[in-house]
């Protein structure tokens, strides 16, 4: 071939790889987040009557539930605390020996006849007694099904269908099933001061992981073996965290996301990955997003509240801020519901 074929081939190659760049470059490579405003409700609204499945919401002083659509389905005000969670309601005092739970329409369901302080996640009832060590597993009409207790304070506490997970302030985290047996029971050693300041539990309950001690602080995950625990990730915490922390897995178990010093921790232990994304404020709540491969992050700092969207498990797509001295959020098919004092509105978060 002779030196002008060559050239020539060469310039009409570098011409169509050109052409084909500025057509490429000129294709829109992505999507765009967006935020539709549904509806805005005031939780002083009358309640209505509704066949529909109720959303749990808790702002201050003031509990119930709301619908998908943006009626108030039912609403409370109490003097000191009150547990809720997508099937149960229950104000409750600090002196009380029982204590009545409710439907989500209002219904009375049972009586909780054990003193202590109720705590609701989905259809799991809890009791955890005054002194802090021992917790009680109640059934469907609110008795005593078992009980575990111990010497040192709980720090921490997670439950999904499969399995519960309760952090204790020496270090140890202990992990039971549905009917009390020990699943996983171990001490993180290794630290100057050993406490759990965050505890979660996988879906499938066979995963166990939380943000443990001080000097050095490490993300711990542990995952149960025949009849012993393992380690199966662990990462140190350059910036350690003195404040309890959400710790939550994702539906598959892939991803972990705790609270952390400074942002928010996403361990994904397949990959060997600790990815800490600043963020402003404490975290108090994380969400994942059933119809979008979204996390939404609720953070505080003063009274500004923020919420960042995770894409991927590792990605900050977007955040916005708004003020507020209550706030909450709760994800539902393609909508967010954002709660901040006496008002909740939905939004759809849909890429486009």
């Amino acid at each position: 071939m002779d030196v002008k074929s060559k050239t020539g081939r060469i310039i009409i190659l570098s011409t169509v790889f050109c052409l084909l760049y500025i057509i490429l470059a000129l294709r829109p490579t992505g999507t765009e987040l967006h935020f539709t405003p549904e509806w805005t409700v005031s939780i002083a609204d009358a309640p209505s009557e509704t066949e529909q499945d109720c959303i749990p919401f808790r702002l201050g002083q003031d509990a119930g539930y709301f619908t998908e659509d943006g009626k108030i389905a039912y609403a409370v005000s109490f003097p000191y605390k009150a547990a809720v969670s997508e099937n149960y309601i229950a104000p409750f005092s600090p002196d009380a020996a029982e204590t009545k739970f409710y439907s989500p329409k209002g219904n009375e369901l049972g009586v909780i006849k054990s003193e202590g302080f109720p705590f609701f996640e989905e259809d799991r009832i809890f009791v955890f007694i005054p002194g802090g060590s021992t917790f009680i597993k109640c059934d469907v009409n609110g008795n005593e099904f078992w009980r575990y207790e111990y010497y040192a304070p709980i720090t921490a506490f997670s439950s999904s269908k499969e399995a519960f997970l309760a952090g204790y302030a020496d270090g140890r985290m202990i992990a039971f099933d549905p009917r009390g047996n020990i699943l996983q029971d171990f001490v993180a050693e290794g630290c100057t001061y050993p406490v759990i300041l965050g505890a979660g539990i996988s879906y499938d309950g066979t995963t166990a992981a939380c943000i443990s001690g001080h000097e050095p602080q490490r993300f711990i995950v542990s995952k149960k073996e025949e009849n012993h625990s393992k380690i199966i990730f662990h990462a140190q915490l350059k910036n350690e965290t003195y404040e309890q922390q959400p710790v939550k897995f994702s539906r598959d178990g892939k991803s972990i996301f705790y609270g952390c010093s400074g942002g928010i921790g996403i361990a994904i232990p397949e990959e060997r990955k600790n990815i800490i994304i600043p963020l402003e404020g404490l975290i108090s709540q994380i969400e994942e997003s059933p119809a979008e491969n979204f996390f939404y992050i609720l953070s505080r700092s003063g009274d500004t509240c923020t919420v960042t969207i995770i894409e991927d498990s590792q990605n900050k797509a977007a955040e916005f801020s708004f003020k507020a001295q209550h706030a909450f959020i709760k994800a539902k098919g393609t909508k967010l519901f954002v709660g901040r004092d006496k008002k909740i509105s939905a939004i759809t978060v849909s890429r486009k």
